[in-house]
């Protein structure tokens, strides 16, 4: 296996475990803690614009994010329902970025705003990005009593 399948591979797990924390979260959990934490409805939202920006800049397209302050889901991403169709289109968006370069692609560079990237870099940054946010979903169910282990 090279390197970019194995990204890849590390990618779609995170995305799959990712999905199933949102899944076990009640409606009312997405809109999370009180004050000025974050809202996991916000960073869920924000795994999946990122992946669509990785996707992009895999193919050599043009993609920016937001650069002032945090993501924040619109009013239309703010529901389970909508938050997961986005997760799991933007996942396979990537993914099909991906199947596009080939076995050895992993290597290629493409640019981004800090300069050229191999593509591995890519995937494997947006495998752990997902994989950091779902540590914090894994908060978000443990404050609230859950304590399973809904990927197990």
């Amino acid at each position: 296996m090279g390197s970019l399948q194995w990204a890849v591979k590390a990618f779609e797990s995170a995305v799959e475990l990712f999905v199933k924390d949102i899944e076990a979260l009640e409606e009312s959990q997405l809109e999370g803690c009180n004050g000025s934490a974050r809202k996991p409805i916000d960073f869920a939202y924000e795994v999946g614009i990122l992946n669509q920006h990785i996707a992009r800049r895999v193919l050599s397209e043009p993609s920016s994010l937001p650069n002032e302050g945090w993501i924040v889901a619109p009013p239309e991403f703010r529901s389970k329902a909508a938050v997961t169709a986005l997760l799991r289109e933007s996942a396979e968006t990537l993914l099909a970025a991906t199947r596009t370069l080939g076995e050895d692609g992993g290597d290629r560079t493409v640019p981004t705003s800090e300069g050229e990237t191999p593509v591995f870099d890519l995937v494997y940054f947006a495998a752990m990005h997902t994989m950091y946010h779902d540590g914090q979903l894994n908060y978000v169910q443990a404050i609230a009593g859950d304590l399973a282990v809904h990927w197990g």
